[in-house]
This record gives C-alpha cells, sequence and structure tokens, in this order.
C-alpha cells in the first residue's frame, strides 16, 4: 500500500469511527481531568466503551480517539500527562496494523507515549496487549509480543487482553464483537472483567 493509499485509509477510518462515536458512544457524563483520575487511552475501540456505567464509582476518563495510531495518541498523552491523573490504561496498536506499520515502528511510538506520562506525571501506567482479530492475526501477535517485552522492560503493568478475548484461533468470539475488530457489550463486560482487580489494586 503506497503512501497516498494509507491516507486515505486512515482517511476514512477516522470518519467511520466518528460516526461510530456519535451513534454508540453512550451519553453517561465523563468526570473532568484531574489528579484523580484514571484514563482509557487509544482509539475507537476505548471510546466506544461507557466506562462509567462499568465502573461507575471510579473516576474513569474516556481519552478514546477514533482512528488514531500510536503516534498520533502521543499528542493526547502530553495533554493527559499535564493532569497528573492516578492511572492511565493504554490500549494502540491495531490502527498501526491497519496502516502497514511494522512492529518495531508502534514500539518505538508506544515508548515515546509511555515517556511522555512517566516524565510527565506520576500516574500509574498499565499498557493493554491489542485485541485478537481474524483479518491480522499473526501481526497482532507479533505486535502484542513487542508490547510485553517494553512492560517487562519497563517493569510496568500490563493487562494481557488478547489472552482474555482470544477464541483460539486469533479472533474474538463472535458474540462478543459486531464486526470482528470493535467490541460489542458482552465485549465490554469482558474488558471490565478484566480490569476490575488491576482497578482494585491501584496505588
Amino acid at each position: 500500500m503506497n503512501r497516498s493509499m494509507r491516507i486515505a485509509t486512515a482517511v476514512v477510518a477516522s470518519i467511520t469511527g466518528l460516526l461510530l462515536i456519535v451513534v454508540l458512544r453512550p451519553s453517561t457524563k465523563t468526570p473532568e481531568l484531574g489528579q484523580e483520575s484514571i484514563v482509557m487511552l487509544g482509539d475507537s475501540i476505548t471510546a466506544q466503551g461507557d466506562w462509567n456505567r462499568l465502573f461507575p464509582t471510579h473516576p474513569i476518563v474516556n481519552e478514546g480517539h477514533p482512528g488514531f495510531t500510536t503516534e498520533q495518541l502521543i499528542t493526547v498523552a502530553e495533554r493527559v500527562a499535564a493532569a497528573d491523573p492516578a492511572a492511565v490504561f493504554v490500549l494502540t496498536g491495531t490502527n498501526d496494523i491497519r496502516d502497514g506499520h511494522p512492529q518495531t515502528w508502534t514500539r518505538e511510538h508506544l515508548e515515546q507515549l509511555i515517556d511522555r506520562i512517566t516524565d510527565r506525571s506520576t500516574a500509574t501506567v498499565i499498557v493493554q496487549t491489542v485485541l485478537p482479530r481474524a483479518d491480522a492475526s499473526a501481526s497482532v501477535q507479533r505486535l502484542n509480543e513487542e508490547i510485553r517485552d517494553v512492560a517487562s522492560l519497563r517493569g510496568l503493568r500490563l493487562l494481557d487482553l488478547y489472552q482474555s478475548f482470544d477464541d483460539g484461533t486469533g479472533a474474538l468470539r463472535s458474540n462478543e464483537t459486531y464486526d470482528g475488530l470493535h467490541l460489542d457489550d458482552d465485549g465490554y463486560e469482558r474488558w471490565a472483567d478484566a480490569l476490575e482487580p488491576v482497578l482494585r489494586n491501584l496505588p
């Protein structure tokens, strides 16, 4: 895929994601970003989560941005870090695969993103692995190896969503997705189940 095609694909994906958010993004009021905030940082998969319904007693701020790559999320991470939140959960990489970036590219920008948070705030950073997707199973698995390595080398907490969501074939379970990539209500319930013990044990 040449550069112009990748740009066009990214633009279409961003517009589609925005339309999905208008239709699917929860109407629950999100708390303002502050020092007690628990931030969900990512792309449309994060954006579509009704986090305040799933965790009504936690001050969760949804910083999901449809269509964003890991590189694009660095600027968001800088803004988030300026508020010095309590914790930041990071899920990124599937749009990098969409755009044809190698796993090393995602790793490089993920490390920059983490640096922005850890250098500019006291937030606890939790890195999450990329969800399964049948159309790019091998790429997802290779990328997740990089993500796990980054978390291990930096001493960061890892929430291995891939292991939680894999149906055994490198895909999401059919009852937990509406398109093979994004989650439905059952999928977000599974994610919430994985998050709950981590949230309970935050500093």
